[in-house]
């Protein structure tokens, strides 16, 4: 079996943590399902946003389970890559496999000529474009492709979480000259969507809802997670308050809340939309509980809401908090935009409702209410099938075999080598050249303009020291 280095972002999971995001997730999984099938993993954990502060880099490994150690990353690409290449000298892994733009930066910028498997969960620049809308500035789509690019001309093989993303991320490698006559009849994307990372146990240990916050009799509609750029806030709340004007006994309970460092602002609205309603008792923010508590929230539940506005991110993306509510044989109702929710939904396993139609989440909430026992059918239906089409082993596969046998892509091999001091390669065509040039002049630009920033600030300096004010004075211009 092979030694593989695996890059991610943090945190993952563990019963204390109150914050798991998807990118945390998405690196135990590989974790688990490589060092499960025999592969001795070396995985380098950086932090999320708002937690990279709180942990200290180091090469030192921390037993994580059979085959498994983790090394704390730093967050900077630039920071991490010289880690990344003392690690592959001390532990000579047969390649690298990194996700989340970051970390797969990190990895291009590494002087090391491992090939390389990129793992988009997610579309980055769809991903940018909601911040850009939520911050009210594209200030951000440069820096985001300058992530993008140098995976894009020294990524050997790549992966995405769902066919539509597979799809873009071949239209962006065509624009980066990686579809050329080496690649030719090569696939060089797979698709791994997400999964989970073993069955959860659905026996409750305490009571989360009910008792503690509302009575026996409580319709209770569950949100779990952060409220990120794409949430339809306005309609989550206009179809609640239909809802509520027609059921006395509808709760709305939420766990989770703004995303630190990424968008804390679509909760903020959230709750001020909430601090108006005449029904603003019924509504229940309980934040980020540790993640051994949550199963006791989906158990207390009685239905759990997905809500999309419509975005290029989410019709490319996945959406992760799905699963534990499915294992737990909680319903679930959602915005059919993503993926796998549409894929449930021609399953008949969940319920949907178009995006932007509040009232039409009302009504099924409502409808909901009424039909109990019909719709926990339903849920205990979708239990069985993601257990059967979603087990991380049978999605992973590509990887896995991957792993076994890596190779540099067909039009890098030349360019590879074996000396673990050079660079990322990249392909030997004209477009691919451009690209790599226009980064190279990027980086000029981006150090004129650091240097431009440093001497206004030293001019500055200089215009308020006495000595200057003095000269001018007496001397003029």
């Amino acid at each position: 079996m092979a030694t593989a280095l695996l890059l991610g972002v943090g945190p993952t999971p563990s019963p204390t943590i109150t914050r798991l995001y998807a990118p945390g997730l998405r690196l135990w999984i590989f974790t688990r399902t490589l060092a499960a099938n025999g592969h001795r993993v070396i995985m380098g954990e950086s932090q999320f946003a708002g937690e990279a502060e709180k942990l200290e880099a180091s090469c030192e490994p921390e037993p994580l389970f059979a085959n498994a150690v983790r090394v704390r990353m730093p967050a900077s690409p630039e920071a991490a890559a010289p880690m990344i290449e003392r690690l592959v000298q001390e532990h000579q892994p047969a390649c690298l496999v990194a996700t989340t733009d970051v970390m797969i930066l990190a990895a291009c910028l590494a002087r090391v000529s491992l090939p390389r498997w990129f793992d988009f969960n997610g579309h980055p620049m769809a991903e940018r474009q909601m911040q850009a809308k939520v911050f009210g500035s594209d200030g951000g789509l440069l820096a985001q492709w300058r992530y993008v690019v140098p995976a894009l001309l020294c990524g050997d093989h790549f992966s995405v979480c769902s066919l539509p993303q597979k799809y873009a991320l071949i239209g962006e490698l065509g624009c980066c000259g990686r579809l050329n006559r080496w690649t030719a009849g090569h696939d060089l994307v797979d698709v791994i969507v997400p999964g989970y990372i073993e069955q959860q146990v659905s026996v409750q240990q305490k009571p989360a809802i009910r008792g503690p916050i509302v009575g026996p009799d409580a319709f209770v509609m569950l949100w779990t997670g952060g409220y990120n750029t794409w949430v339809d806030v306005e309609t989550l709340f206009h179809g609640l308050e239909y809802a509520m004007e027609r059921s006395p006994t509808l709760h709305y309970v939420s766990t989770g809340g703004a995303i630190q460092g990424q968008d804390e602002q679509t909760f903020e609205r959230f709750q001020n939309l909430v601090t108006q309603s005449p029904h603003r008792d019924r509504y229940h923010f309980c934040g980020w509980v540790p993640l051994a508590d949550l199963q006791n929230y989906y158990l207390d539940a009685d239905v759990a809401v997905n809500i999309d506005m419509f975005s290029y991110e989410g019709l490319l993306g996945a959406r992760n908090r799905l699963f534990g509510w499915i294992l737990a044989e909680l319903p679930v109702v959602s915005t059919s935009l993503s993926e796998f929710p549409r894929e449930l939904e021609a399953q008949g396993l969940i319920s949907t409702f178009q995006i932007g139609d509040s009232c039409g989440l009302g009504k099924l909430l409502l409808h909901i209410e009424q039909h109990k026992e019909e719709y926990q059918q339903k849920a205990r239906a979708a239990k069985e099938f993601v257990i059967k089409h979603c087990a991380p082993e049978k999605l992973l596969a590509p990887l896995l075999q991957w792993v076994q046998h890596p190779q540099h892509a067909a039009d890098l091999r030349q360019a590879a080598g074996t000396d673990t001091a050079k660079s990322a390669p990249s392909p030997d065509n004209s477009l691919a050249q451009t690209f790599t040039q226009m980064l190279k002049l990027g980086d000029q630009v981006g150090e004129l303009q650091r240097q431009m920033q440093t001497l206004s600030a030293e001019l500055e300096r200089i215009k308020g020291n006495r000595l200057y004010r003095w000269y001018k004075k007496f001397f003029g211009r």
